[in-house]
C-alpha cells in the first residue's frame, strides 16, 4: 500500500500536476483536444468528473469570456485570463 501512494505521488510530481492530489485545489485536463474522441477531466476538491465530447450541437448564450487562450508556431499553447 505504501509503495502503491509513493508510486502515485512521484507520477503526480514527475508531470509537474501536484493539484491532483492536494484537496483544495481545481484541475482541468483535455485530452485528444479537437479529435472526435476529446475526453474533458475535471477535478473541483474531491469530485472527479469525465466529460466526453460528442458532435451534438448545443446552443447556448455566451455572456464573456473567462481566458485566452494562443495557439504559439511551435504548437504550444499559452492560457491568458481575461481582465
Amino acid at each position: 500500500m505504501v509503495f502503491a501512494v509513493a508510486i502515485l505521488v512521484a507520477l503526480v510530481t514527475s508531470y509537474h500536476l501536484p493539484e491532483l492530489i492536494t484537496p483544495d485545489q481545481d484541475v482541468t485536463i483535455v485530452k485528444s483536444m479537437g479529435e472526435p474522441t476529446m475526453e474533458v477531466i475535471v477535478k473541483s476538491g474531491q469530485e472527479i468528473k469525465t466529460l466526453n465530447m460528442s458532435e451534438t450541437m448545443v446552443e447556448e448564450d455566451i455572456i464573456g469570456t473567462v481566458w485566452t487562450i494562443y495557439e504559439m508556431k511551435g504548437g504550444g499553447m499559452i492560457y491568458v485570463p481575461d481582465g
